[in-house]
């Protein structure tokens, strides 16, 4: 067992479990998770951020706890870095989204909506797009000032992206289940993929995708193909339903489709492409990560299993590190891209992970969680280890 220098937090490892305590109280805070050995010593940084496990299969797991919170008053869906990691927006079920100095950790901006917002982008010029529950897109400067706003109704957002150049955002929209057509006159398109000229305000196309229904969508990171994760999903029982998704793309210039590419009976929560533009990480109710060749060789790779659908994946700015949350716990787990290996856990948000985000320098973590608040990680991991490996010693992780 270790203490924090501060003696507020007591990590402890017995069997296969390892756990922090408030040492004042014997309240439980957390349970760690991801380490499949017996541990055999714990320890804490000098800074109390940071807890180590080793086990009996010389493998060291990190665990770090969050350098700052950014309290809310309702529960937070995402959080964005802006383009230059001085800001970050976070949007709420209360319908506002709030605008943080990441140095001074203050409000600098309120931007109200009057619906819950859905999802929130920044474009590399650092305009903010949003997107509300009513079926409203918004796009605002860096201050909070509406350039341009567009309805979707009754159609409602359910992802959007940024063209690396910003010149372009893309909205995926569809019916909620109440809003199905279920007459000849209601009929209309239940899922449609709009695209528009975000300097001007001008819609460029919209693409009506008939009854698939899309999950998540980006843009390669050289701008050149939109990718859409779509699905069609049959209802097998009261209870169970089947999930055929489809990878598609499109061209981003004039929008003409190409190839698709089957994702089996899975329905896909995110696609995040790689930093250096070769892979695609696709997420969802698999448990596991799985990485396709942007250029369409090498097939499929399949690494970091997990113990419930993960809700979202993003990739480090430099692309060594994914980070992974799931719908089920309070951890945010850091991959070693490479080896596919477990490199830490980030854990103490005490409700469940809605958003992840790196910023651009990719040296702190935003994570959004339902509980109203917002958390802030530094990523010292490299100290964290030198100064862990002087508690213990010889041990061959080390």
């Amino acid at each position: 067992m270790a203490y924090t220098p501060d003696g507020y937090l007591l990590a402890t490892g017995g069997g296969r479990d390892l756990a922090a305590w408030d040492a004042s109280t014997g309240v439980p805070l957390t349970s760690y998770v991801g380490f499949d050995g017996t541990p055999l010593d714990v320890a804490v940084a000098a800074n109390g951020k940071v807890v180590a496990a080793t086990g009996i299969d010389d493998s060291t797991i990190l665990w770090q706890r969050a350098t700052a919170w950014l309290p809310h008053t309702a529960a937070v869906f995402d959080a964005r870095f802006d383009p230059t990691g001085r800001r970050l927006a976070t949007a709420a079920t209360d319908g506002v989204v709030r605008l943080w100095d990441t140095t001074s950790h203050a409000v600098v901006a309120t931007i109200p909506h009057g619906s819950a917002v859905e999802d929130i982008a920044w474009s590399p010029d650092g305009t903010l797009a949003t997107t509300t529950a009513a079926g409203t897109v918004h796009l605002w400067d860096a201050d909070g000032r509406e350039r341009h706003r567009f309805s979707i109704a009754p159609l409602r957002p359910e992802s959007l992206a940024f063209a690396p150049d910003g010149g372009t955002l893309a909205v995926a929209a569809g019916r909620p289940l109440e809003g199905i057509a279920t007459t000849e006159e209601e009929a209309g398109p239940e899922y449609v993929l709009h695209v528009w000229d975000a300097r001007t305000g001008t819609e460029r196309r919209a693409l009506d995708l008939g009854s698939a229904g899309t999950s998540a969508i980006t843009f390669t990171r050289d701008g050149a193909q939109l990718l859409a994760a779509t699905y069609d999903l049959e209802l097998l029982s009261a209870t169970e339903t089947r999930a055929d998704a489809v990878l598609r793309r499109w061209r981003a210039d004039d929008m003409s489709e190409l190839a698709s590419v089957p994702l089996g009976d899975e329905q896909v929560l995110d696609l995040t492409v790689s930093p250096d533009n070769r892979s695609l990480a696709v997420v969802g109710t698999g448990r596991s990560v799985r990485l396709w060749r942007l250029d369409g060789s090498g097939g499929w790779r399949e690494f970091a299993e997990h113990p419930a659908t993960i809700r979202e994946a993003v990739f480090s700015p430099d692309g060594a590190t994914l980070a992974t949350i799931t719908k089920s716990d309070r951890v945010v787990r850091l991959w070693d891209v490479r080896t596919g290996a477990l490199s830490a856990n980030l854990t103490g948000q005490f409700s469940l992970l809605n958003a992840v985000d790196f910023a651009p320098d990719g040296g702190t973590l935003a994570t959004a969680a339902a509980g109203a608040s917002v958390g802030l990680w530094t990523l010292d991991v490299p100290q964290a280890v030198d100064r862990l490996c002087g508690v213990l010693g010889d041990h061959r992780s080390c």
